[in-house]
């Protein structure tokens, strides 16, 4: 891990978008250099300024919760955008969770069903899960019970816990 920090730093220092964010993830996790979740956040932000969609991703996750960033929820959703737009799923369950509890922005629950569905269509389970109880609820959707257990199951066949337990609830909504 040390021979590739030097030349991760060396690239990234000469404006390598991919050299910074590996940095950035060098430091984050302690690979070769020690943790250090300041000098992680001075590398993703050029590399997420570069368009790197995994690198906004996380830099939306270090605003979110403070991580060697000072806390700034609403740059948060600024870099869960950019990278949610890219296709980044985790970015769009991100986003989609914002507009649902209006964390960072104003809540929109239509705008929350499209960044949730958008991630859940890539496969993630916690979205799939999260769109099946939108269905449930008709948050955003209209209320499809049918919809709502497509969605558990793809999550459930994941072994996505919640989605099994829905699954185990609801048996008599779904003869």
């Amino acid at each position: 891990p040390g021979e590739a920090v030097k030349w991760f730093t060396a690239a990234a220092k000469q404006g390598n978008a991919l050299a910074q964010e590996n940095l950035a993830q060098c430091y984050l996790q302690g690979l070769g250099v020690p943790a250090d979740f300041k000098e992680a956040a001075k590398w993703f932000i050029p590399a997420a300024k570069q368009g790197q969609a995994s690198a906004q991703y996380t830099l939306g996750l270090f605003y979110q919760d403070g991580i060697g960033v000072p806390q700034d929820i609403e740059e948060a959703v600024r870099w869960y955008t950019a990278a949610a737009k890219q296709g980044n799923p985790q970015a769009q369950n991100n986003l989609g969770v914002c507009y649902l509890k209006g964390t960072g922005v104003n809540q929109n629950l239509k705008e929350a069903a499209k960044w949730i569905t958008l991630s859940a269509q890539q496969g993630a389970p916690e979205a799939q899960h999260t769109l099946g109880v939108f269905y449930e609820k008709g948050i955003g959707v209209e209320t499809d019970l049918s919809k709502a257990k497509e969605w558990w199951k793809k999550a459930a066949d994941q072994g996505f816990e919640l989605s099994v337990q829905k699954l185990k609830e609801y048996p008599s909504l779904f003869q």
